[in-house]
């Protein structure tokens, strides 16, 4: 089963605000929205600044609760959606410089990493399943070419809720309120009852991913 490391890339972190910064609606994801960052040196030495024990322990925290569920979470979504994980190791890159909490990358149809803050230690087991289950769902979906019309915030957000709240995954993030993270989406909301239903008829992932991409009412 595949394994998630943990880490601190002052390179990495400079090319996530390159995305946030050049991609509209992502810009509030970097503090450097309104500060030029061409200058590479001088934002990576920022970087690599920031980071003191106290952050660092932060980071040890959140990776011990992930551990916990590693293996069980990995075989499980394997499971779930009938797909193997693409990769063997995952990366989980932390972000000193980002609003964000947890990020995967929706660009990168194919990605062996997730981008985190040390916030995700308000709920790490959920939140780090929560953005490895995106960058599974984009695999699954850019695979039966279907991308053009699944990969919108109703379908990414509505079918991660539905697989990790809707399966036996969920006693995996006890604790963690489903309805939130549902209403979190306005148009996941919207469309819930839709489907909730859908999903609890289907004949498998891919079957599911089939009939919402074919209804018009989303």
């Amino acid at each position: 089963m595949p394994m998630v490391k943990f880490e601190i890339n002052s390179e990495k972190e400079y090319e996530y605000h390159q995305l946030f910064c050049n991609t509209l609606g992502f810009e509030g994801m970097s503090i450097f929205s309104f500060t030029p960052i061409k200058n590479k040196s001088r934002i990576t030495k920022k970087i690599a600044g920031f980071w003191d024990d106290d952050d660092k322990e932060l980071i040890k925290k959140i990776e011990s609760e992930w551990k916990l569920i590693e293996k069980d979470y990995f075989k499980l979504f394997e499971k779930i959606t009938g797909t193997p994980w693409l990769y063997k190791t995952y990366h989980a890159y932390f972000l000193a410089f980002s609003s964000m909490i947890g990020f995967s990358n929706p660009f990168n149809l194919r990605s062996q990493e997730i981008a985190l803050t040390t916030g995700a230690i308000i709920n790490p087991k959920f939140l780090v399943g929560h953005e490895l289950f995106h960058s599974h769902y984009y695999y699954v979906v850019d695979k039966m070419k279907m991308t053009a019309r699944l990969n919108k915030t109703i379908f990414t957000e509505g079918v991660a809720a539905l697989a990790l709240f809707k399966t036996k995954a969920k006693s995996l993030f006890p604790g963690t309120d489903t309805e939130s993270s549902v209403n979190s989406y306005p148009e996941v909301r919207a469309k819930w009852p839709i489907l909730l239903d859908y999903w609890q008829k289907r004949l498998s992932f891919e079957d599911f991913l089939i009939k919402i991409a074919q209804d018009s009412r989303f």
